[in-house]
């Protein structure tokens, strides 16, 4: 139950937050005003989005992982180990 009000957290609350960043800065690189105000609204996007994509995204994920689990559900972790690299970027260039 926890991870779900975790994940409602997330994903209403941090997220909304960090849209509102996101519009505020959006529409400040749409309105004419100066280059260095334009400069900052844009730092300011790039700084904001990948947070508001982490709060998004794992904030969906802990809601599913919950009501699976609620379900009675085990969902197994894929992305806990390394990957190994393709077949063809260890084969080299060869030719053959």
């Amino acid at each position: 139950m926890e991870r779900i009000v975790r994940g409602f957290f997330k994903v209403n609350i941090l997220a909304m937050l960090l849209h509102a960043l996101q519009e505020d800065a959006v529409a400040q690189l749409v309105q004419p005003s100066p280059p260095a105000l334009k400069v900052y609204a844009a730092v300011r996007l790039a700084v904001v989005y990948p947070f508001f994509l982490y709060a998004n995204f794992s904030g969906y994920i802990d809601i599913v992982i919950a009501m699976a689990r609620l379900m009675r559900l085990r969902l197994r972790k894929t992305l806990t180990g390394r990957f190994p690299p393709p077949r063809y970027w260890t084969s080299g260039i060869s030719g053959t």
